[in-house]
């Protein structure tokens, strides 16, 4: 049976609309089930349909099992529990021991998990494409006038203001998100997630192609970065005006009001601390454009990869981890087919890339594809760039990246990004391009090498540290670094080198 608003479901003794029932959907979801079966729903771009679509993997985890069906409206639906049930999944489902998406809450006086805070912006009155950013937008402002009980089953259905233009109800959210979740606000950001029409900040998600359960749920990330030793430190700042002498070159964000006057949207900067500066030197040549669809040729392959061996085996002969370049390139490559939150090993860095180059070789290719045949996809078809750095690290950049962009690890993050300055150029401003992988520089590396250098450091020895591996010592002479494959990690490295490269730097992106 097809629910529509007219529907009414009894629920013990109370007779239930499809508000109140859709309220309720998300803790009586049948267990094992991601979402409610097809019948459930009218029509597919329903924005209470699609609201319910984006909580079913979290709901389906958290419902208690409903037995059976109404035995006095056969076939109406479900018999939902009584109101002492109901009252324990909300006690459940409100529990800071659950999930990160269930205890995170918004600092107010009502404070609420987000999964209700979701479910009651399914029941606004929104129709536009952007109905669920513009739903968040409104559903504060209900956030102190009712208690959590109450507001869960007697939802309000206030209007949309769609005369807010939507690039600045994407700002004004990405402003309250990073409020509550800086790790997840960051983790969004970047030119290669926003579209090609966002005229919009970098640091602001592009929302338009996001569930919001999967927008404002924890983001595990296989390529984390600095081991969180701390939360993510962010601020939002003014953007500075023009100096004397100087020209200003931060893009004019802004919009036409409805009276015709031009209004700026942004006059803010994401404020972070990195602690890693580096400058890429190298970018993979693109063999095709990026498709899903597209499958590169055997001959665009096997070009790419003698060109990336070519300028590792020339710049970057041993890795600063004491491994060979090869076998570097190689781990930066495979790294990537790995399953989520798990790094792979050396070994198996080795052997899939000593099987990847055999692959290419072979008359099978490319029938008979590997397990790791994803990193020659990722590679083949620009998903991801090899990059190297002024420092010699290796890494995988987002297909946005090009020579002379930035890499920075960003403090309290699990991941590194790729960043393209901007602005004057005395000022640290940036605009992030997207996450990327750095070789031996995740699982908290970096951290952990800066803590190392701090306690070897001897004060008053003229900035000489305590010799920890041989290398080379040409001296860095760049702004964020030196010649490739000089990375500052030997025994002749002045302490000061040291922080240049690992040390905190307050950024701002733009």
């Amino acid at each position: 049976m097809a629910v529509n608003r007219d529907t009414r479901v009894f629920c013990g003794s109370q007779d239930m609309n499809f508000e109140d029932l859709l309220a309720l959907a998300w803790l009586l979801l049948p267990p094992g089930l991601p979402y409610w079966p097809k019948p459930w729903n009218t029509i597919d771009s329903d924005p209470a349909w699609r609201a319910m679509m984006a909580l079913g993997s979290m709901v389906a985890s958290r419902a208690i099992e409903v037995s059976t069906p109404d035995s006095r409206h056969p076939g109406i639906l479900h018999t939902c529990p009584p109101q002492s049930i109901i009252s324990h999944q909300v006690e459940q489902a409100t529990s800071p021991l659950n999930s990160r998406l269930l205890s995170a809450v918004f600092p107010f006086k009502c404070t609420r998990p987000l999964a209700v805070i979701l479910a009651e912006g399914a029941g606004l009155e929104a129709t536009d494409p952007q109905d669920k950013v513009y739903a968040l937008y409104n559903i504060d402002k209900q956030f102190t006038r009712k208690s959590l009980i109450w507001s869960m089953f007697i939802m309000a259905r206030p209007k949309v203001d769609y005369t807010i233009p939507w690039e600045e109800v994407f700002i004004r959210t990405a402003e309250f998100l990073c409020t509550i979740d800086a790790e997840t606000a960051i983790n969004l950001t970047g030119r290669s997630q926003q579209g090609h029409d966002a005229n919009m900040p970098s640091w602001v998600p592009d929302f338009r192609n996001l569930y919001l359960l999967e927008t404002f749920s924890a983001h595990s990330d296989n390529w984390a970065a600095d081991g969180r030793p701390s939360r993510a430190r962010i601020s939002l700042v003014k953007l500075p005006t023009s100096r004397p002498g100087t020209t200003r070159s931060f893009q004019d964000y802004s919009y036409v009001d409805e009276k015709g006057k031009k209004r700026a949207v942004v006059t803010k900067a994401l404020s972070v601390t990195a602690i890693l500066q580096d400058k890429i030197v190298y970018c993979s040549a693109q063999t095709s454009l990026p498709s899903d669809n597209s499958r590169p040729s055997l001959d665009e392959m096997t070009r790419k990869l003698a060109t990336d061996l070519g300028f590792v085996n020339k710049n970057i002969s041993q890795y600063f981890t004491g491994e060979s370049g090869v076998d570097a390139y190689s781990g930066t490559i495979i790294v990537n087919t790995t399953s989520q939150s798990v790094l792979a090993s050396a070994e198996y860095e080795r052997e899939g890339f000593t099987g990847w180059r055999a692959w290419l070789a072979s008359p099978n290719f490319p029938n008979d594809q590997p397990d790791y045949h994803r990193a020659v996809e990722n590679i083949a078809q620009a998903k991801f760039f090899f990059t190297a750095t002024s420092h010699g690290l290796l890494r995988l950049a987002p297909v946005l990246a090009r020579e002379g962009d930035y890499v920075a690890i960003l403090k309290g993050c699990r991941y590194s990004v790729a960043l393209r300055k901007v602005g004057p150029e005395d000022g640290h401003y940036y605009e992030p391009l997207g996450q990327c992988y750095i070789h031996r520089m995740m699982r908290g590396r970096a951290w952990s090498l800066i803590q190392e250098f701090k306690s070897k450091y001897q004060p008053g020895s003229e900035d000489e540290i305590v010799p920890l591996d041989s290398g080379n010592t040409a001296p860095a002479n760049e702004e964020f670094g030196g010649n490739a494959g000089v990375f500052p990690f030997n025994d002749k490295s002045a302490y000061r080198n040291i922080v240049r490269v690992l040390g905190e730097i307050r950024i701002a992106l733009i």
